[in-house]
């Protein structure tokens, strides 16, 4: 599979987590009682879904420039949606089980923006791997800015948990 290839596959399964991403941080806004905290997920959810949207315009930009050895192969891989328990890219997807349930069951609020830190630099962290990766410069380039991206919503995520603690005292 030549590497562009794969990275049309792992474009579609980056897709998918960005959108499972916003779909997590809007569920979690509507828990939050506190304004702040609600907008901050609402403000990481739009985020994520603007990812989705970068992500599925280069998929479809490199999906009209690759040259498959065979066309019947690649369209087959591309009209399979992307199945979160055999993804090819296990590592992209942040949101363990364990995790998701952490996240899911925690009402309070420090607990829900420490998981979601976690989950934030998993993600910064499967997308600095696939830039270390793939040896195309272009793609190198957009995973280390996706890479960016996760770091800057962890950040927002650490500094509201250091609000948090320093207005309970």
């Amino acid at each position: 599979m030549s590497e562009q290839t794969e990275f049309l596959l792992l474009l579609g399964e980056a897709f998918q987590m960005e959108r499972k991403g916003a779909r997590i941080y809007l569920e979690m806004a509507d828990k939050m009682s506190d304004n702040g905290i609600k907008r901050l997920f609402e403000k990481i959810s739009e985020e994520e879904m603007k990812h989705a949207r970068i992500i599925d315009n280069i998929k479809k930009s490199v999906e009209k420039s690759i040259q498959p050895e065979r066309d019947d192969d690649i369209d087959s891989l591309l009209s399979q949606e992307a199945d979160p328990d055999n993804m090819m890219f296990p590592t992209l997807d942040p949101f363990t089980e364990t995790q998701l349930r952490k996240l899911r069951g925690s009402h309070e609020i420090l607990g829900a923006l420490r998981e979601s830190v976690e989950i934030e630099k998993a993600s910064y962290e499967a997308y600095r791997n696939l830039e270390a990766r793939f040896h195309e410069y272009e793609i190198k380039d957009i995973m280390k800015h996706l890479a960016e991206e996760e770091k800057k919503h962890a950040k927002w995520l650490v500094d509201e948990v250091g609000h948090l603690k320093q207005t309970s005292r």
